[in-house]
């Protein structure tokens, strides 16, 4: 099923419930064309914090100049948090990037803006400097903080025009533009500033990029279903990232025939469209701390990146990048590092066991340790240590409680 937004992502830490912050992206950088997925880091307001990072794929047909969610980051802490947006191409290089500084003080929402004439433009970030309209400023300016915006238009007319097939919408006092494909010959798409360009030539590996060597296809077959009649160029032309052409994306649960179904990565035309695994299928290959894409050619998920504190240690694409490398003993910060016994991993690195979190309660505490295990004290009556027993213990003993409910 398509998604009328970018590609909503939900990053969860899952251990409270704290604020959550809700990303979107207004950008006139063109998806598709100019880049395919947006990487997206949060640095804490303080060391002791945890950062959170994540790639998401983008819509090729989300209008990104009028804005779309991005994302939602939940269980986070208030304060001042430092958010990085950077758009990749379909080779996973960044293409854009955009420091924006948000507070959080309760459920709170930013827009990132992004200005492609922003391009190869350099800030300062530890003077908290972002590009934005093609200068440097506050990386605190964003719609919901104008107060450190230094705005470039009020209407559309304070923008320049750049050529025939875009038009230039000023929104949030920064002007942006809109590009229409429509008014280019076939063949072209409208890149804003120099106008109808022609589309990327696919090029393939000897046909087939079967051994994933990095040296991918482009990001879109030259031959697309501009026409949306179902006759697109075959999906194993391309063998990484798939057609994007009408039909791909055309399909609503209301298109789909009786007796089939949504795609799946599987090598079945499983929406009876004619085409096997398209873009749909992606989300079949949504794997914790990875960013992965159906490959057309082979029926299954390919692992194009994996989020910083992960890695695929078992050498397979299947359960994306499986090792928790920030916890897990086996790979504790690379894969086959393993600690030793005693020794748990902490932040990848191997170490003692010590206490997370302390629950104080009725003449009894216990503390969550970084193993897992729970170690309480004091009365153990009514069942407070969770041990199926009442006795107590007036020094900590690792009990049967595996959650803390003090």
């Amino acid at each position: 099923m398509r998604l009328s937004l970018v590609g909503l992502l939900v990053l969860c830490a899952c251990k409270g419930s704290g604020p959550t912050l809700r990303i979107d992206l207004r950008t006139d950088v063109v998806p598709r064309f100019e880049f395919t997925a947006a990487r997206i880091e949060l640095e804490p307001p303080d060391a002791a914090g945890r950062s959170r990072s994540r790639t998401v794929s983008v819509d090729p047909g989300a209008d990104l100049v009028a804005g779309a969610r991005l994302a939602e980051v939940r269980d986070l802490s208030n304060g001042d948090w430092r958010l990085r947006v950077t758009l990749l191409d379909a080779r996973g290089n960044g293409v854009l990037q955009k420091l924006t500084l948000t507070r959080i003080d309760g459920d709170t929402g930013v827009t990132v803006l992004m200005t492609r004439d922003c391009a190869g433009v350099s800030c300062d970030d530890f003077a908290a400097e972002a590009c934005l309209g093609g200068r440097c400023m506050d990386a605190r300016c964003s719609p919901e903080q104008p107060e450190f915006c230094s705005a470039e238009c009020i209407a559309d007319l304070d923008c320049t025009s750049l050529d025939a097939c875009s038009e230039p919408r000023c929104s949030d006092g920064f002007c942006f533009y809109a590009s229409f494909d429509e008014r280019c010959d076939t063949g072209l798409w409208c890149k804003p500033g120099e106008g109808c360009v022609p589309r990327p030539v696919e090029t393939i590996d000897a046909g087939v990029d079967a051994t994933f060597d990095s040296t991918l296809d482009t990001a879109v077959d030259t031959a697309v279903d501009s026409a949306a009649d179902s006759n697109v160029d075959a999906a194993t032309a391309d063998t990484l990232l798939v057609d994007v052409g009408g039909d791909v994306f055309g399909m609503t649960d209301a298109d789909v025939p009786d007796g089939c179904a949504a795609e799946l990565c599987n090598g079945v035309d499983d929406d009876c469209d004619g085409v096997t695994d398209e873009a749909p299928a992606h989300d079949d290959c949504s794997f914790p701390g990875t960013f992965a894409l159906c490959d057309p050619g082979a029926g299954a998920c390919r692992i194009v990146a994996c989020d910083p504190g992960f890695e695929s240690c078992d050498g397979s694409d299947a359960n994306g990048c499986e090792a928790t490398t920030d916890l897990s003993e086996l790979h504790c910060g690379t894969c086959g590092n393993a600690c030793d016994a005693g020794e748990w991993c902490d932040g990848g690195t191997c170490g003692p066991d010590r206490p997370l979190d302390l629950s104080v309660g009725d003449m009894f505490s216990c503390v969550r340790m970084l193993s897992g295990d729970t170690m309480c004290w004091g009365s153990g009556s009514n069942g407070r240590f969770g041990d199926g027993g009442d006795v107590g213990s007036n020094i900590p003993r690792v009990t049967g409680a595996r959650e803390l409910s003090a």
